[in-house]
């Protein structure tokens, strides 16, 4: 099984379940695997690429995907560089459309 954080305009697949405790859905089935993926360039931590949209219509499956946070200090201040790093749980066994805005 799995756990995914339920995102504010996530679906709750038929075969997971909400668990409002922990902000997250739990999914029993063993169908799911995870996506991830980052920019190569040369200016990945200066240049912001996001959001990314991952989509399946069948599944109504619509996931919006940012990086994260600075990863580096410099004593008290951020470097104001991050990795355009992402990651997703999805179904497997269908096709999904991935798009950069």
């Amino acid at each position: 099984g799995s756990i995914r954080s339920n995102a504010p305009g996530s679906l709750i697949p038929s075969d997971c379940t909400l668990k409002p405790d922990w902000n997250a859905v739990e999914c029993k089935s063993k169908d799911y695997a995870q996506l991830a993926f980052d920019s190569l360039d040369t200016d990945k931590e200066e240049r912001l690429f996001s959001p990314i949209y991952v989509k399946n219509e069948e599944l109504e499956f619509n996931n919006k995907l940012n990086t994260g946070r600075d990863h580096n200090w410099n004593h008290v201040y951020t470097s104001l560089k991050r990795r355009s790093r992402f990651h997703s749980i999805l179904k497997t066994g269908y096709e999904y459309d991935i798009q950069a805005s």
